[in-house]
């Protein structure tokens, strides 16, 4: 069996923490592929991003600001 103290062990030219390692890697590769199909691929309902949307700095951002506020609220509520 594998435990903390023998995972860095030789066996049969590899060790048990490498295949660890490969895991959490893919795991992070198959998540940021998933985010970026769930946001370009078309879908019944919602609206499909552009291709190139990690690159647009909107999409990071959010919305402009006009004086501070989003564009679109320009009266205050209750006034």
């Amino acid at each position: 069996g594998v435990s903390w103290s023998n995972l860095d062990w030789v066996v049969n030219n590899g060790r048990f923490s490498q295949v660890l390692i490969m895991l959490i890697m893919n795991v992070v590769v198959w998540t940021i592929f998933g985010w970026y199909f769930d946001r370009v691929l078309p879908k019944e309902f919602g609206v499909r991003l552009p291709w190139y949307f990690p690159c647009l700095a909107s999409y990071w951002r959010g919305p402009p600001l006009r004086g501070g506020r989003p564009l679109g609220g320009d009266t205050p509520e209750g006034g």
